[in-house]
């Protein structure tokens, strides 16, 4: 995998579809929601969760130690719609060197959650309301 895509909220389903090919897994989410999965390979796996216009309003990465550090702010920069900042920067290493469990932030519109689940760095992205 040469990229992850980081998808920004209020992305629409088919600009998804367009990037990361269909979903390996749909199912129903809270309320009007619906849960798209993608398994790009073994070591990245993107969650986007859709509200009632086909929208992303959560999106999420989870990814093995062996991939690119740097591919992994990459993707969290795109899924913060580039407002990636040095405190983000920090707890984002902090976390993937286990220095602290997780890490939570909250940008203009959205918030967000970096942690360890199982053997994945999941990062995750969600509108506030």
């Amino acid at each position: 995998i040469r990229s992850i895509p980081g998808i920004r909220l209020g992305t629409s389903a088919a600009t998804v579809r367009n990037l990361v090919g269909p979903a390996t897994q749909t199912a129903a989410g809270t309320g009007s929601t619906r849960i798209d999965t993608h398994d790009l390979n073994q070591r990245v796996r993107l969650t986007y969760v859709y509200d009632p216009s086909n929208r992303v309003q959560q999106s999420e990465v989870r990814v093995t130690r062996a991939v690119d550090p740097l591919m992994i702010r990459v993707a969290l920069n795109g899924m913060v719609n580039g407002q990636l900042t040095r405190d983000l920067e920090q707890g984002l290493t902090q976390v993937r060197q286990g220095q602290v469990s997780q890490y939570d932030f909250q940008g203009d519109g959205l918030q967000g959650r970096v942690q360890w689940e199982g053997d994945r760095l999941h990062i995750q992205v969600w509108a506030t309301p």
